[in-house]
């Protein structure tokens, strides 16, 4: 393997985040131009940008993507960590690592079946804390793993993690997406938050891989065997990934809130309302 001062391993990574930063750079720069030009009412108007990244002066929906971007981070990880564990550390087949993390696929079915009548009835805002916690509980279960674990234990905690997702992403995307105005500002805020997300995942995996190894690698210059010094590896990344859960669950706490936090029933009427009180205004 390579070292981590190795050009091959920090590399890519910094190939990678001079791209995002210059996405985001040449975006803004093209969201402005397009605003200026539509405020002076020109006849040809220059290319709109390909994500209007203003959206993200919502406070609401800032926080609503960050969190479902620390999930897909702390989620994607998992998928790639586990597997080395089942296979490499416990000697199992791939076809029994993937029936092992099987039953969370069909808890998150469950869980954003009952999610969607959850938050219609009960709002965003303590679905989504729900969904939070039980991600955080799943994760600190699963990092509990050692090398005689009862191996479907990574089974149940990863069901009870997916089971979490399933009842976070839902509201909380939701709720975020109802946060701005507009049907052009939702077009572009549902595009912000699919392509944040996406970013998050790919990010997630490598780091916490970088992060296991690194915990791993430290064990093992303390005497520890290789597969010990792998599994105190992964417990750590394990750790991390659940404090971010955790950090997930004090953003929903303290930072769902306002009417799109509310049951479906009462935003649709308290839209309703808004829009017929902007007509009585506009007829007067």
């Amino acid at each position: 393997a390579y070292g981590y001062a190795a050009p091959v391993t920090w590399g890519p990574m910094a190939v990678g985040l001079i791209g995002i930063v210059w996405f985001v750079l040449r975006n803004l720069r093209a969201g402005k131009r397009y605003r200026e030009a539509v405020a002076k009412d020109k006849s040809a108007l220059p290319q709109p940008p390909l994500l209007d990244l203003e959206v993200l002066k919502n406070r609401s929906f800032t926080v609503g993507t960050i969190t479902a971007s620390l999930a897909f981070f702390a989620f994607s990880s998992i998928l790639v960590i586990m597997p080395l564990y089942i296979q490499t550390d416990r000697g199992y087949s791939a076809t029994m690592s993937g029936l092992i993390m099987l039953p969370g696929a069909i808890g998150q079915c469950i869980s954003q079946f009952f999610g969607g009548r959850a938050m219609d009835r009960f709002g965003a805002r303590p679905v989504a804390l729900f969904g939070s916690i039980v991600l955080t509980l799943g994760t600190l279960g699963m990092s509990l793993v050692a090398m005689d674990t009862w191996i479907w234990w990574v089974s149940i905690c990863q069901f009870i993690r997916q089971i979490g997702m399933g009842f976070l992403l839902m509201p909380i995307t939701t709720w975020s997406l109802n946060c701005l105005n507009g049907p052009s500002e939702v077009s572009a805020g549902s595009s912000v938050t699919n392509t944040a997300r996406q970013i998050a995942g790919a990010v997630g995996a490598p780091v916490l891989v970088i992060l296991m190894e690194t915990f791993a690698a430290l064990h093992k210059q303390g005497g520890a065997s290789a597969v010990a010094a792998s599994i105190f590896g992964i417990q750590w990344a394990l750790r991390i990934s659940a404090m971010i859960c955790l950090a997930m669950v004090l953003m929903v706490f303290f930072g769902v809130k306002g009417d799109g936090a509310g049951r479906t029933r009462d935003i649709i009427s308290l839209r309703s309302l808004r829009e017929r009180r902007a007509r009585r205004m506009a007829a007067n």
